[in-house]
């Protein structure tokens, strides 16, 4: 093995406490009741949109129609408080360090806006324990094939396995997206 590629949330730190915080100051700044923790945790996995959305279907604002003024305010608060009440995992700085010491190259794809990423990356695990590290970006496409396809293909790119990967992706992309990442390699 010459690489691991790591999710972040809920697989090397458990950041549930942080994002319920951050969202339930959203909901209050806009005058709207909180989630439970519970709420929270069905409402995590498909990014920070779909997370203020589901919280403002939960408190009223069915159809969300106050989304992007809940994006702008989450998106300040989270930045805020992306490490508040995050730890890692019992076990995995340890884990990392082995893996690191084996010569395995480390890397971290995230849908955490990737400056937050950084943040908690940074904040708990150092600037030195990851190879790579990629958070969500605007102007990188949401389709999720389409952006782990294009993410991993930076990741090889960075490892220096390029190679490999192309011969995998090359079988099981779509002929655009083929086109997107030969434009990229």
């Amino acid at each position: 093995m010459k690489a691991c590629i790591f999710d972040l949330d809920g697989t090397l730190t458990d950041t549930l406490d942080s994002l319920v915080y951050s969202v339930n100051l959203t909901l209050q700044e806009m005058g709207l009741a909180e989630i439970s923790r519970d709420q929270c945790r069905r409402f995590v996995g498909n990014g920070a949109r779909k997370l203020i959305e589901e919280a403002l279907n939960a408190t009223g604002d069915k159809g969300a129609t106050r989304i992007e003024e809940g994006m702008q305010v989450y998106g300040r608060v989270f930045g805020e408080n992306c490490t508040y009440h995050v730890a890692p995992y019992a076990g995995i700085p340890e884990a990392l360090e082995e893996l690191k010491d084996k010569g395995i190259r480390l890397a971290v794809l995230s849908n955490k806006p990737h400056q937050q990423t950084l943040d908690v990356v940074e904040t708990f695990f150092g600037k030195e324990l990851f190879d790579y590290v990629q958070g969500q970006m605007d102007g990188i496409p949401r389709k999720r094939i389409r952006l782990v396809s294009i993410t991993f293909l930076r990741i090889c790119r960075f490892l220096n396995q390029s190679a490999c990967m192309w011969e995998i992706l090359r079988w099981t992309l779509s002929q655009d997206v083929r086109q997107e990442l030969r434009a990229l390699a």
